[in-house]
């Protein structure tokens, strides 16, 4: 738990905090951040954690919202998947930085399934 700590207080808070330091090194504060293991080992915990010492929002859903596509599900439960995977996109995609340079937005995800988590997801920002 500690090595994680320290690699969120480095990766993500450091940047928040000293945003010119980043700057003049080349380093980028990351868009997103996937925490993943298997069930009940805190992940959710460890969300909040970095959004209230980060002093961001946090918003959980409990429910799985989307996963992988093509993976042969029924035709029904496939295409609600998709068009909710499609609209998370659309979304993610319309979020474009505020004029406030101190503003900044930071997915955080958590996972037991790293495996079912679509590859559209987990594309570099553009």
């Amino acid at each position: 738990m500690f090595k994680l700590k320290k690699i969120l207080e480095v990766s993500v808070l450091a940047g928040l905090k000293q945003k010119e330091s980043f700057k003049r090194f080349g380093l980028s504060i990351p868009k997103g951040v996937l925490l993943y293991r298997p069930p009940g080992c805190a992940k959710t915990t460890i969300a909040k954690c970095l959004a209230t010492a980060a002093n961001m929002t946090f918003i959980a859903t409990s429910d799985s919202l989307v996963g992988r596509r093509g993976l042969g599900r029924s035709s029904n439960a496939g295409d609600v998947q998709l068009r909710i995977l499609s609209t998370l996109l659309t979304e993610m995609d319309g979020i474009i930085p505020a004029t406030c340079e101190n503003a900044h937005i930071i997915v955080v995800a958590a996972t037991n399934r790293p495996d079912m988590v679509d590859d559209a997801l987990m594309r570099p920002p553009l």
